[in-house]
Parts: C-alpha cells; structure tokens; sequence
C-alpha cells in the first residue's frame, strides 16, 4: 500500500510540476490592414487588448496596450499578458469561468487612436487554460485538475481507509494478516505460517488491491487525458491548412468564391479570405478579400469584375505560424452583350423639324437606360451629338426632331444603351423642306386705326419682320408708309397713328423672311381718331375718345402754360378782358385734378381771334395737334349724339345728356334722364362731362356758381352787339345741351370763367 500511495503522488506532483512551469501569458498574431484594406507593412502600429467574459459584449476582465512592428506580410506578433496593464490582473483570471472573448483595437500610425478593431472567442489558450483555475501552477492536488473523476483517497494508514464512492469504507477493509517472516512449509508447524495460510491471505489483499487498482487506472486514464490535452496545446504549431473550394454563380461582373481552412495549424487563424487577379498565383499583395477568422467553410462575393475576363482565385488563411494559400482555381466572368436596336422610317417632314420612331428589340445583357434619335449632317451620328432622348426601355418609341436648317439632308438612326455599351441602327437620310415667302392676311381695321393681321404660314423659315403698309392709294407697300410690329406671335396689331381723320386710306398687312415679302388683301378705311393720351406743356396726360368722326379730350383741361410755355396767371375774384387768367373750380385748389381748371376768354384765345369755322383753326390754350372747337364743331357733335339712339334716354324727348355726363360728380336729381338721377347710366358717349360750374360777373359781382350743377364749355365763335361768346351749357336738372344767350355788356361776358375741351386737328 505505502508503494502504491508513492506512485500516485509521484503521478500527481508530475502533473503540478508540468503546469507551474507555465508562462503568466500566451502568443497572439494577427495581419492588419487599413480602412481600405490594405495591408500596414514593417510599420509600427499600436494595439489596446481586451478579454471579455462569457460573450462579444461581456465584462472586460483584462485589458492592456502594446505597440509591435508588422513584418512585409502585415503580420504582427504579441505576448498576451506582457503589456502595458490598464486594468485586471492576467494571472488571476479564471479560465475555467468561460466562455472568453478577445478583443483588439487597432491603431495603424502606431498611437492610440484605435480604429480598426475585431472580436474572436478564445478557443483555447496556451499553457495557462486550465492553468488560471489553480492560480498560476498546479498545486500538487490531484482536486485541482478540471474535467476529473471523483476518486477515494487513499490513506496512509489502511486500517483507516475510508472512500464514500462506492468503494471500500471503514468497516469493509479486510485485517491484513501478519505475514511473519518465519515459514514452513509443514501445516502442522505451528509457529510458523504454512503456506495454504499465507496464500489465503495474499488472496484477499490481492482482492482489495483489485478495487484499487482500478479507482487508480480511472485516475491515470484522467491525467493521460490531460496531458494528451496539453500535448495537443503544446504540439507541434504549423501554418493553417486552407483549401479552395471552388468558384460559382459566375455572372458577368460578379462571382461567389468559396473555401475553407481544414486545420487551425495549433494556433488561432486571424485572418481568412481570398486572392485574386488576372494573373496566376494570386498572394495577399494582390487584390484580397478578407472572410473573418477560425476553422471552416467560408465564401466571399466579388463585384466590379470586368467581362469577358479570365481570373485566378486562391484561398489563404494567416495564424500566428505563418500564410497558407489553397490551390489555385480559374473562372471567366460572362461576355455583355449591348441591345439591339431598329429605326423606323420617318414622317411629318417639315423646313425645320421631322417625326422620326425607333424600336429596341433586344435589351442585350441588362436593361436599356437610355434609347433615342441621334442626327446630324455627316454621317455616323452619335448619341454625344445632336440626340432626342425617348425614355428606356425594349419596345418602340418616337421623337420629335426640331430646330433643323430648311433645305438640308440630315442623316439619322436610332441608339439604345445598356451597362455593356450603345447600339446603333442603320443610318438614313431626311431632306428638310425648301422654305418659302410667308402666307399672310390684313385681319381687320376698326374705326380708330386699329389694324390685326395673320401670319398663316411662315414658309418654313423664321419671320424677320412683319407689319402694315399703308397709303391713299390702293395696295399699299413698303415703298409707303410702314408701321413694324414687333413680336413673334403669329397674330399681330398695331394703331396707325398721324392719320387725317375723315380721310380714306388703304392698309396692308405684310410678313418677310429670307424668301422675301408677302402682303395680305387691301382693305380701305375711313381715319379715325388716334386714341393715344394727349400731353400738354405741364405734363398733365389727357386721355381721348372718339365720338362720330371727331376726337375730343375726355377730360377738362387744366394746363397752367401755353404750348410755347407761356405762363397764364392764377386769380381768384380778379376778372380781365385783357389778362389771360385761369381759377380753380368752386375757388378750391384740389378740384382741378377732377374737374380741370376755368379760364376767361383771353386765356382760351391766347392772341387768336374768334371763328366759327369747320375746324376752327384756333390752338390757344390747347396742346399742339389740337384746338378750341368753334360752335359749328360743338353742334356737329350734338346733332350726332342726338341722332344715336343708343345715346338717348327717352326717345320722345330726345333727352341724351346723361350720354355726355360723367358717372360721377353730378348733384342728385330726382328728376328722369338729367344727370343727377342715376349717374350709373351716365357717360355712353365717354365724353365725360365734369360738373365745374363756373366764375360768373354780373352788376359788379364776381362769385363762383352751380358747382356740381352744370358743365359750361367755351368755344370760339364770339357773337356780335350783345351776343357773348357761344357757350356750351349742361345743367344737372336739364335734358339736353343748350347754347345760352344774355343781355350783357360783351365784354362784361368775356370775363367770366367756365371749362375747356380741345378738339383734335385734322
């Protein structure tokens, strides 16, 4: 027994002294690259290591920082344990405690901005796995061994041998008996042992031995175990075997590499993947894909390869020991094929435009992006010159060409492009149309000049002028009197201005381009008035109306100068024959922009004399072009108001004031037809008449009279004895315009103040 107990202890102190010898840390390697995947080569780069317990996420239990150089395969080697501590202690982690997981950042410019990092579960870990449960060695106790069965303890004193597994306990140990060292070989010598005696004895010790010696092959199968363990963490470390699976779903720009590393080589495989390019023997300073880390099947896939190319492809995987590569394997990526495209002949031939239509048959390889017409005037156009594009797509489509040249040949066919290219159709050829003179009308000519006319074809080349010709003789051209209108719209208007009104003129419209000029039919008109505002000496703007064959002022006048600018005198209650004077309606300033101003007879006649004639040929105080009407020229535009029944209010009165009256101004009237009863009906004429009353002088007394009652116009024509100058009188409680006559002395007459409207020349 005592020798047997020897054994053991002599088996268990082995073990404990094979695990004290072990170093407090373990080798790591791994390849770095950077953030473009390329290898960090003879560079000194900088490392933060973390083991992490029980997952990717767990608790750091250790962690430290080293630098270390990369050799030319971007290999780096670290002793785990032997760096810089930031936290933990290596040697009392309990690695019996698992799962644990290794975590590096990685700084490639050597400092600590780590920016590269990977996490790796620790399959194991050499020397110091089980090692770390017994606190750097074991200890000499067989209990401290992991993974071991529960074995009795074998006492050193068998008499006391005690084993609660089921093996021998206290009461079932057998007395050993005395062998003494005296025996005969007689049975009957009885001091002395005989041999049946000593045999029986032998027996049932061999017996307990028995149920020992196996309790002890259990531990010894343990220990074997153990040490094929440490055998195999120890055994000989290799490159990792890797090999090259095979290449599939080759396409034409993408493939699925396949691969697998069969054995770790004793170390852990910190990089795996593939390399690959167009020549043999692909390394890991070709093009390279990384595929994680560790045993077993892995795959990778490429993207961006070129078609119609032949690649090589290798498998490799890295471990602390060194690179292995797998066989090598070829694959070509599949030929693109660019779509097919017809043109169709074209229609809608135009001078400067044509309808041309296509039709992808095939979209080759991928689909059709773009598609269209593509022309020019030398053959073999392309797409990067003069093109309409039409959508993408297989199928037919149109476009509409413009902007072309008149007269020209162009060549055209039809594109349709892919990821593999363009494809054309066959080329033919177009012959815009020959241009011509354009195709024009005169419209219409209204009684104010107003001409339209029609550009109805532009004979296939831009218009470069149009317009109206006119004259007072038939057919009219651009010998004659021109108006150009501006503008490219096929309809165009203008007012002819400078006419003689009453006269008969002839107008043509025209239309020119570089063919030449056409004209549209001769039409004859009778002048009208030119409706353009009028502007006197003192920039105040008149607009004008025509009424009949006469155009008038459509608002009072209230210039302060003459036309030559001379100035007139403002007065309030001072009266004249001889000082021209001009006073504000009702004596209140801010009437004049509304009601213009009043004038006494010097200031209306300027030097003039009076006339009666048709015109009167007196300007005085009116604009150049126009002039005071005389009455013959007041009556032509009462009688014909008068004869418009359109212009009457109630026909068996002829009551047609309110056609001159404005809409607003008049005092009210309850009276029908006057003015002042419902002024919203005034004015059909647009003569606009302004009730402005006036500045009368009678017996020595000079005051302001019938504002907002009645309209008292001037004219020319002057009577004799006593007669006073014909006035134009419009009463808001009257029906009809009168001329008033008086008793008074005739120059007494002259000065009083009433309105002015001109009348334009002819």
């Amino acid at each position: 027994m005592k020798k047997l107990s020897f054994l053991f202890a002599i088996l268990m102190i082995a073990v404990v002294s094979l695990f004290a010898q072990a170093p407090q840390k373990f080798s790591y390697q791994a390849v770095v690259r950077d953030a473009s995947n390329h290898l960090v080569t003879s560079q000194m780069v900088g490392v933060r290591v973390n083991i992490l317990q029980g997952g990717v996420s767990g608790t750091v239990v250790y962690m430290e920082t080293q630098t270390a150089v990369t050799n030319a395969n971007g290999l780096i080697t670290l002793q785990i344990g032997g760096g810089n501590v930031l936290s933990g202690n290596f040697a009392t982690i309990d690695w019996s405690d698992g799962p644990f997981f290794l975590k590096t950042e990685t700084d490639p410019t050597g400092g600590t901005n780590y920016s590269i990092e990977g996490t790796q579960q620790l399959l194991s870990v050499p020397y110091a796995l089980y090692a770390g449960a017994s606190a750097n060695g074991f200890s000499g106790d067989y209990n401290d061994l992991t993974n071991t069965p529960t074995i009795p303890t074998v006492p050193t004193n068998v008499s006391a041998f005690n084993n609660d597994a089921g093996y021998l306990t206290m009461d079932s140990i057998p007395d050993f008996p005395v062998i003494p060292t005296d025996i005969s070989v007689f049975n009957n010598n009885v001091p002395y042992v005989t041999e049946s005696e000593l045999m029986l004895s032998i027996n049932e010790t061999n017996s307990t031995f028995v149920t020992l010696n196996s309790t002890i092959d259990s531990v010894n199968d343990a220990i074997d175990s153990l040490r094929h363990r440490i055998a195999e963490l120890e055994g000989t470390h290799t490159a990792p075997t890797v090999v090259t699976t095979g290449v599939s779903n080759v396409a034409h720009t993408t493939a699925t590499l396949n691969g697998s590393v069969i054995y770790s080589g004793g170390s852990i495989v910190a990089t795996r993947g593939f390399c690959y390019g167009t020549e043999q023997n692909p390394t890991i300073e070709s093009t390279a894909v990384s595929c994680g880390t560790g045993e077993g099947s892995f795959s990778a896939n490429l993207q961006n390869l070129t078609p119609s190319t032949t690649y090589y492809v290798r498998a490799y995987a890295i471990n602390v020991w060194g690179t292995n590569y797998g066989e090598q394997q070829t694959f070509t990526t599949l030929t693109e094929h660019a779509p097919t495209v017809e043109i169709i002949p074209v229609t809608d031939i135009d001078y400067t435009s044509f309808t041309c239509s296509g039709d992808v048959t095939d979209s080759g390889t991928y689909p059709v992006t773009a598609r269209g017409i593509c022309y020019a005037t030398t053959p073999e156009p392309v797409m990067t010159g003069n093109h309409i594009h039409s959508g993408s797509g297989t199928g037919a489509f149109f476009a509409f060409v413009t902007g072309l040249e008149p007269e020209t040949m162009y060549y055209v066919r039809a594109y349709a492009v892919n990821s593999a290219g363009v494809s054309y159709s066959n080329v033919i050829t177009v012959n815009t149309l020959t241009p011509s003179a354009p195709t024009v009308t005169t419209d219409s000519v209204s009684a104010y000049n107003v001409c339209e006319g029609t550009i109805v074809s532009d004979g296939g080349i831009p218009v470069t002028q149009r317009g109206f010709c006119y004259a007072l003789h038939l057919n009219p051209t651009l010998n004659d009197s021109v108006v150009i209108v501006a503008g490219t719209d096929d309809m165009f208007t203008t007012t002819l201005r400078g006419l003689t009104m009453g006269l008969s003129y002839h107008v043509r419209a025209f239309a020119t381009n570089e063919k030449g000029t056409s004209y549209g039919d001769d039409i004859v008109f009778v002048a009208g008035c030119d409706l353009t505002p009028v502007v006197d000496y003192d920039g105040f703007s008149y607009n004008v109306v025509q009424i009949g064959i006469q155009c008038w002022m459509k608002e009072n006048l209230r210039s302060t100068h003459y036309a030559d600018g001379t100035e007139i005198a403002h007065a309030v209650l001072e009266i004249s024959d001889s000082i021209a004077y001009y006073y504000y309606p009702d004596n209140r300033y801010y009437n004049q922009t509304d009601y213009g101003l009043l004038y006494n007879w010097k200031a209306l006649m300027g030097n003039s004399n009076f006339s009666n004639a048709y015109p009167s040929g007196v300007q005085g105080i009116c604009p150049n072009g126009w002039h005071v009407p005389s009455r013959v020229e007041w009556n032509q535009l009462l009688d014909y108001v008068k004869s418009q029944e359109d212009y009457l209010c109630d026909v068996n009165t002829n009551a047609y004031l309110k056609a001159l009256a404005s809409t607003t101004g008049w005092s009210s009237s309850s009276t029908a037809c006057t003015p002042g009863n419902d002024m919203t009906t005034n004015n059909a004429t647009g003569f606009s008449a302004m009730p402005a009353g006036e500045l009368n002088h009678y017996s020595n007394n000079v005051y302001y009279a019938a504002f907002g009652q009645s309209a008292v116009y001037w004219s020319s024509t002057q009577g004799t004895n006593a007669w006073f100058g014909a006035v134009c009188l419009m009463r808001h409680l009257g029906i009809q315009p009168t001329w008033e006559t008086s008793n008074a002395n005739l120059n007494s007459a002259l000065n009083n103040g009433f309105s002015v409207r001109c009348l334009k020349d002819f």
